[in-house]
């Protein structure tokens, strides 16, 4: 097996990710996520390129695959109350729920071909405030194994 071709495949799987009630784009960078947001509206789902780590000798290795996925909407600057942030972080909790349950499926219902063979091994759920040019949600950071 090529040292990539799981990369390769998690990379062609976020590429073509998408979900109801959400604008899905498949980004690189930070500059990268602030231009295609720029003029978006609506929710929206920023997926990272992923990353690869690679533990141990060339007799036995470890191979960890990383991403992040943020679930954002634009801060509503001066129409902004506690109440109607409020609903947009559980708004975006639903939709951060419903993309974990999508990948979890697909890695072990056997559903997607992409991510066959890749175990979800960690998730972290982090609130974010103001990313990328005034962006409000939260991120999700995954390993692979």
């Amino acid at each position: 097996m090529r040292r990539l071709q799981k990369l390769s495949r998690l990379s062609r799987y976020l590429e073509q990710f998408s979900i109801e009630g959400a604008a899905c784009c498949f980004v690189v960078t930070q500059a990268d996520a602030t231009t295609k947001l720029n003029s978006a509206v609506g929710d929206q789902v920023l997926l990272a390129r992923p990353e690869m780590h690679q533990d141990g000798d060339s007799d036995r290795f470890t191979q960890t695959l990383s991403t992040a996925i943020f679930v954002l909407a634009k801060d509503p600057g001066a129409g902004r109350t506690d109440a109607r942030m409020n609903e947009t972080y559980s708004r975006l909790e639903a939709l951060s729920d419903r993309i974990l349950e999508i990948i979890t499926e697909g890695c072990t219902a056997g559903r997607c071909d992409l991510l066959s063979g890749l175990d979800l091994v960690s998730v972290d759920v982090v609130p974010e405030y103001s990313l990328f040019g005034g962006w409000n949600g939260y991120s999700l950071e995954l390993k692979f194994q």
